[in-house]
């Protein structure tokens, strides 16, 4: 439903109007003119946004068309000399930072970055408590078998090692 209403609100903003809603400050760099430079830019800034309806993919790769409208207007930023920084800031205001499939190291945002780490640091520990305490275990039942239980075990271990002489 959330993903339909964002949709819904895409397309009735591109097509609200001709001229697109200008950013709060002027582009950084000269407009792009090169077809093939302007393609590439616009993948590049395309590839770190996520799209609104799939979510987990990127606005480069989503078949979406809320993901088509990203891309149509990231295609005209680039196209007029806004910055990879500013067509960036321009979607996190709109949508949040969850539109950044790469969140900035910064603040509560720390914790996305350093969860895995974490993870792993308690993984580890709990993989090594289990290995020492399988080194542990395994020692402590070797040295309390008793020789009277090995010898009551002798005769299946001759009998085990006659049959296996045979021809």
């Amino acid at each position: 439903m959330t993903a339909l209403l964002l949709l819904l609100t895409l397309s009735l903003g591109v097509g609200a109007s001709d001229a697109p809603t200008p950013l709060d400050e002027p582009p950084l760099t000269a407009p792009v003119t090169d077809a093939a430079a302007l393609e590439l830019l616009t993948e590049q800034v395309s590839d770190g946004l996520r799209c609104p309806t799939c979510q987990g993919l990127s606005v480069n790769d989503s078949p979406a068309e809320g993901a088509r409208a990203m891309k149509s207007r990231i295609r005209e930023l680039v196209a007029q000399g806004y910055t990879k920084e500013q067509i960036d800031d321009y979607f996190v205001d709109r949508y949040g930072t969850w539109v950044l499939l790469s969140p900035p190291a910064e603040g509560r945002h720390w914790a996305v970055w350093l969860a895995p780490v974490g993870f792993l640091l308690v993984g580890g520990a709990v993989a090594g408590g289990f290995m020492r305490a399988r080194k542990t275990g395994a020692g402590a039942e070797t040295a309390s078998v008793e020789p009277e239980e090995l010898d009551e075990l002798e005769p299946w271990r001759q009998r085990i090692l006659a049959e296996l002489e045979r021809p």
